[in-house]
């Protein structure tokens, strides 16, 4: 009789433990809504976009490279989306992916992630200070290229640049206005990456940086001071001229 009665106890156990979990599942899949629009981003990249504002890219490999003139993106200049989730699997943001989405707020990326390309989060390019609302990202440990324009006139207010960067295109940070402080830990500081973050006091450049591009920090009206973290490294430190 005892055993029965430990048995049944363990059973309700069990079940209020998938209860709960249960009520979970079904929290979260009231909180991302119903699903908008849904379709393809790449080779074996899909997305959805749910009316939470939510986007959810799943699948394998890169996504789809987009232009403004014959191939935007589906998310091109679209104001309700305002949470991006790039989903394990995925290795390469395209290019202008999610270019113009003003209301974009957040965003997480996955550690199979090695590329971003040209203009993917930029929210415009037509403001003389930063816009939209995203005012920080990760950046994964596995990116090794970061095109030109990714964050140009973010809402971005600090910023870490990782180790295995090592192909960076020009003016990826340019106007944003509200970014405070860096740590790069790539080796390519990129051309005019940082022109007109007027915000910018605290950069700090790791002992891992071999090339600063040119003008990279014209118009930073407020640094003063670049912070150097001196180690041994072996790769003599290169500043193009005007940086």
């Amino acid at each position: 009789m005892a055993q029965l009665v430990a048995e049944v106890q363990e059973n309700n156990e069990n079940i209020a433990e998938l209860t709960n979990k249960v009520k979970q599942l079904e929290a979260e899949v009231e909180d991302i809504g119903d699903i908008v629009s849904a379709g393809q981003c790449g080779k074996n990249a899909y997305y959805a976009l749910y009316s939470s504002g939510k986007v959810l890219v799943k699948g394998t490999g890169a996504m789809y490279d987009y232009d403004l003139e014959s191939n935007r993106s589906p998310f091109y200049q679209n104001d309700a989306v305002r949470s991006v989730v790039v989903s394990e699997g995925i290795t390469t943001v395209g290019k202008d992916a999610f270019e113009r989405c003003l209301n974009l707020e957040t965003v997480s990326l996955p550690t199979t992630l090695t590329s971003i390309g040209n203009g993917a989060f930029m929210p415009a390019d037509e403001y003389p200070s930063a816009a939209g609302k995203l005012n920080s990202i990760t950046i994964p440990d596995a990116v090794t290229t970061l095109g030109g324009a990714v964050f140009w006139g973010a809402a971005l207010t600090s910023l870490t640049v990782p180790h295995n960067v090592a192909t960076v295109g020009r003016y990826v940070c340019r106007d944003c206005t509200r970014l405070t402080s860096v740590r790069y830990e790539g080796s390519v500081i990129g051309g005019f990456m940082f022109v007109n973050c007027t915000a910018l006091t605290s950069f700090t450049i790791a002992h891992t940086v071999a090339s600063i591009g040119e003008h990279c920090f014209n118009y930073c009206s407020a640094q003063e001071t670049i912070s150097y973290a001196l180690q041994c490294s072996g790769v003599p430190l290169q500043m193009r001229q005007g940086a």
